[in-house]
């Protein structure tokens, strides 16, 4: 398990929705958002990352989800780098 990074602890606290679905997920789960934040090469991408993980979290959607699914996605291409 990874250790949930500053900004994304700071966006889920900013948001009781957000925080309050992070709690319900399961920790392989929230492994799983946390892994895909802080995977970008661009910080700009990190940031958006962090953005789209409260919209599915608000949502009650995956991570799988959260990064577009099908690799042939306008939006798996951009978050892809």
């Amino acid at each position: 398990m990874h250790k949930l990074p500053a900004d994304l602890r700071k966006a889920l606290i900013a948001n009781r929705t957000t925080l309050d679905a992070w709690k319900d997920i399961t920790p392989l789960a929230q492994n799983e958002f946390i892994c895909w934040v802080e995977d970008p090469k661009q910080e700009m991408t990190g940031e958006r990352r962090i953005r789209r993980t409260q919209e599915k979290l608000e949502e009650g959607r995956s991570v799988g989800r959260a990064a577009g699914e099908g690799a042939g996605t306008a939006s798996a291409r951009a978050d892809s780098d």
